[in-house]
């Protein structure tokens, strides 16, 4: 089982502990060394603005922030569709690309934003044969699914991961029709 970077991991619905239970993981990185990923479903407690205006930045988007993992929590990640770039933009498939930079708030400050974006802080990762482990045997902790639709990316938090047990549902029945 191969995974790539643009595919999701579903907390599966019966095996997944109760940590990870209904999270919905967008992989963004994927090589020999490791596996990222951004949890799509977490919605953090606090909204963009929170974060600037406690810096001492006056900040007039109020953009939701997702957890994106436990790893990093200082870093903030923005998911993004692929017309917006940054100077550290890096592509993760044909439609989505992840920034992490300074300038991508300059730019938001200035309205520049992409078309369907999600701000992370934090991310999520596994080593080479942990993600491997978790997806196989006869209790895995994850579905897998490639190529999600972007609907399913930007839906609402509460009702994603039931959305992606629907799709994923739908796409293996696909493979046999």
């Amino acid at each position: 089982m191969q995974v790539k970077p643009g595919s999701l991991l579903i907390a599966h619905p019966a095996h997944a502990p109760s940590h990870i239970k209904h999270h919905v993981v967008f992989i963004t990185e994927s090589t020999h060394r490791s596996t990222v990923g951004l949890t799509l479903n977490r919605p953090n407690r606090h909204t963009l603005s929170d974060i600037m205006r406690s810096k001492g930045i006056d900040w007039q988007l109020d953009d939701q922030l997702y957890t994106g993992g436990d790893y990093n929590t200082t870093a903030m990640i923005v998911l993004h569709s692929e017309e917006w770039y940054s100077t550290s933009t890096m592509p993760v498939t044909d439609r989505w690309g992840i920034t992490s930079d300074t300038v991508m708030l300059e730019k938001f400050e200035q309205f520049n934003t992409p078309m369907d974006y999600r701000i992370f802080v934090g991310c999520t990762g596994w080593e080479p044969e942990e993600l491997e482990d978790e997806l196989k045997g006869r209790h895995p902790r994850w579905l897998l699914m490639p190529n999600p639709s972007s609907d399913l990316i930007m839906a609402e938090p509460e009702h994603q991961w039931d959305l992606a047990i629907i799709e994923c549902g739908h796409n293996t029945v696909k493979k046999f029709f």
